[in-house]
């Protein structure tokens, strides 16, 4: 058990009753990288998982997608994520998430100075009301922010602009697959401008119109340090 590196207990039910089987993963002292796709996990889960994996210190990646269950409950469960001290990256997709997930979320990545990358995507309940992107500002630390496919609307735009402008180390940011987004570039284009620390932007998925990427174009046409990732409005979508 001590050689195992990558474990996957992916769609196994083990929701809910954590305290029973989660000690035992205290052994596997090579571990690097955890799984736990749709799980049916619940709050109280996340204390045991963490409390358990907490002195690993060769566990850099934990995936937590598709567990809907911990949806609108952040704030319990969140906070044990700054215990595992070392993780570099966490995934987060189709979690059924909402705005008031977020700030929990950002609070506790926000203290762990190892993580640089967070994968929110596929949370389409994350779309329309983007007062929670305030809160990425937090997580300064990070280095790739993904929030493809949550369904992201024009309006949404301003606020995650602005706090991915206040994260110094942020050098890439996925917005792809966000069809919701299309046609709406004029609206939020000119936030762009202030996000000058990103390296890659992605648009990426036919989100945008022909009017659209000009505008992208013309936001970024200054900035020859960043590549902004677009399709190719000639090739038809499959």
């Amino acid at each position: 058990m001590t050689n195992i590196f990558k474990l996957d207990l992916s769609h196994t039910n083990l929701g809910g009753c954590a305290s029973l089987w989660a000690p035992p993963l205290k052994k596997m002292k090579h571990l690097t990288e955890l799984t736990f796709i749709g799980c049916n996990l619940i709050g109280e889960d996340m204390a045991h998982i963490a409390e358990s994996v907490s002195d690993i210190s060769t566990l850099i990646d934990i995936e937590l997608s598709r567990n809907k269950t911990l949806c609108g409950c952040a704030s319990l469960w969140a906070t044990h994520l700054k215990r595992v001290k070392r993780l570099k990256k966490l995934t987060l997709r189709l979690c059924n998430l909402i705005g008031q997930n977020i700030a929990p979320i950002a609070e506790s990545v926000g203290d762990m100075p190892t993580l640089t990358e967070l994968d929110l995507s596929w949370n389409h309940t994350l779309g329309g009301c983007a007062s929670w992107a305030t809160h990425l500002k937090r997580m300064r630390h990070l280095k790739n922010l993904r929030l493809a496919r949550c369904k992201l609307v024009g309006e949404d735009m301003a606020p995650i602009a602005q706090s991915v402008s206040d994260m110094p180390t942020l050098m890439e940011l996925d917005l792809s697959g966000n069809h919701t987004l299309r046609g709406s570039a004029s609206m939020w284009v000119i936030h762009l401008k202030g996000m000058k620390q990103l390296k890659n932007l992605r648009f990426t998925g036919y989100i945008l119109t022909g009017e659209d990427m000009r505008l992208v174009n013309m936001a970024f046409k200054d900035n020859t340090t960043i590549d902004v990732e677009m399709d190719d409005m000639s090739v038809s979508p499959s």
